[in-house]
């Protein structure tokens, strides 16, 4: 039989093509990036369900042994975890809403002025910028039924009393949110105003000669827009609302009660006061689960 042509094996894809070589320089320069993602996120991770399947004790490290499921079924029957995930959820959905809404106002704002811009930008900012722990120990002061001022300038305008807002148990919870929206909306500002500043001009010079008004040009112009950086934003703040920690710490410590018991704070209670190490770790993996479950949530939105 005759070879066929190298013309035609070439025409109808005959011809074999050589294999692709290895890139070696391109695996060593990954390597080390592997190697930490083994040793800070992969390695704390198995270590940590280790740890959950035991009854680990800081104090009794000697009597730890396996329990398999317990700690997560103690986890259920936890009246306390119950009320720390009611005001957790509280926590994120009020306050991460309350900011979005705002945030995404001051950004529309700071994104019409045409003057003075920059010295608007600061002043918005200006929280974000503060450290959690020093902003807690500021609004503990403010909030300070005998000293702080702003118990003293409602009592003189409106005659309220001295009110205890950490202390009583009917507004403690609004008094720690109203710290968190006030420190973190100026976050999802700057974040939106990025975003609203990287949107063609095209877009509403089009709307405007199509007659849309101010209204329809937000909701059906700009919003459509920047859904996907909207969506990026409140993935940040939900993931970082969830995990809040030094705030109640510097503020209530949990209190009055457990009124203003987040998650975080219920875990770090668990393994530093109470030493229980394996029922904390149970409780970070439970966290863990719910917060990747909810940034994948949210990712599926952008889509």
């Amino acid at each position: 039989m005759n070879a066929v042509p190298t013309s035609m094996q070439q025409d109808v894809g005959f011809v074999q093509r050589p294999k692709p070589k290895r890139n070696y320089t391109l695996i060593l320069m990954l390597l080390p990036a592997v190697l930490f993602l083994l040793v800070m996120s992969i390695y704390p991770t198995v270590r940590l369900v280790q740890m959950s399947l035991t009854n680990m004790h800081l104090l009794r490290l000697d009597q730890t042994h396996y329990v398999g499921l317990q700690n997560f079924q103690r986890l259920v029957d936890d009246k306390t975890i119950l009320n720390s995930f009611k005001f957790t959820a509280m926590f994120v959905g009020v306050g991460v809403s309350t900011q979005f809404v705002l945030g995404l106002s001051i950004a529309l704002f700071l994104d019409s002025l045409r003057w003075g811009k920059n010295i608007f930008r600061i002043i918005a900012f200006a929280p974000m910028m503060v450290p959690p722990v020093v902003v807690g120990i500021t609004w503990r002061l403010l909030y300070d039924p005998q000293l702080g001022l702003i118990s003293y300038y409602l009592n003189e305008i409106f005659g309220t009393g001295r009110i205890a807002w950490l202390g009583d148990p009917a507004i403690a919870r609004w008094a720690v949110i109203i710290i968190d929206v006030w420190q973190w909306t100026p976050f999802l500002a700057m974040i939106y105003l990025a975003g609203l500043q990287s949107i063609p001009v095209d877009y509403y010079e089009a709307a405007q000669i199509d007659g849309a008004n101010g209204i329809q040009t937000l909701f059906r112009v700009t919003i459509p827009l920047l859904k996907p950086i909207l969506i990026i934003g409140l993935l940040f703040r939900v993931i970082d609302s969830i995990k809040t920690f030094d705030l109640i710490y510097t503020t209530t410590k949990g209190g009055p009660g457990t009124l203003t018991e987040v998650f975080s704070f219920k875990v770090f209670q668990t393994m530093f006061t109470n030493y229980r190490a394996g029922y904390a770790a149970a409780l970070s993996l439970v966290m863990l689960v719910i917060v990747t479950l909810i940034s994948k949530w949210l990712v599926g939105k952008i889509r």
